[in-house]
């Protein structure tokens, strides 16, 4: 029913999929009946460590889908902001909009990673370094090669002005 259906037939790559999401299904359901017998039987710390394991599941999955859309909307942001930059007749227009890309890349993957709840604190520590020095930085390429830029800008506030 979808686009690639025919080749994917024709390689019997659809049925290896679909017999490994079942796959996965099945090891789920088999895992949450262990360990309700696991529970039954009194092995406290046997269903702990499974109920532990299978609670892990949603979460990646929720952290896989924020990353996707994450990258989904540093590429679409990136793209934007290199033909806006382009347009504009602003150097190095490549670099700023893969900067940009970076940036929102690095904010979904540690939204995924808290999502995790993989060690919070540290995750929100390095985060906050590496946006404060990628702030500075951006400061600082103003400051340096920026001037033209900048000129330009008070140049057009003057003629509108």
């Amino acid at each position: 029913t979808f686009r690639w259906g025919a080749d994917l037939s024709k390689a019997d790559v659809r049925h290896a999929l679909f017999n490994s999401l079942g796959s996965v299904a099945f090891f789920l359901v088999f895992l949450i009946f262990l360990n309700a017998a696991l529970a039954t039987m009194q092995l406290t710390v046997l269903s702990d460590l499974i109920d532990r394991s299978v609670s892990v599941v949603p979460r990646l999955i929720v952290a896989l889908i924020i990353a996707g859309i994450g990258w989904m909307i540093s590429r679409w942001v990136g793209l934007t902001v290199k033909r806006v930059l382009t347009r504009e007749d602003i150097p190095r227009a490549t670099l700023i909009a893969r900067f940009a890309s970076a940036v929102l890349i690095l904010f979904f993957s540690a939204m995924a990673l808290a999502e995790l709840d993989i060690a919070r604190e540290i995750v929100v520590i390095g985060f906050t370094v590496i946006i404060i020095t990628f702030g500075l930085l951006a400061v600082v390429i103003t400051a340096i090669g920026g001037r033209g830029m900048v000129k330009k800008v008070l140049a057009t506030f003057d003629e509108n002005g």
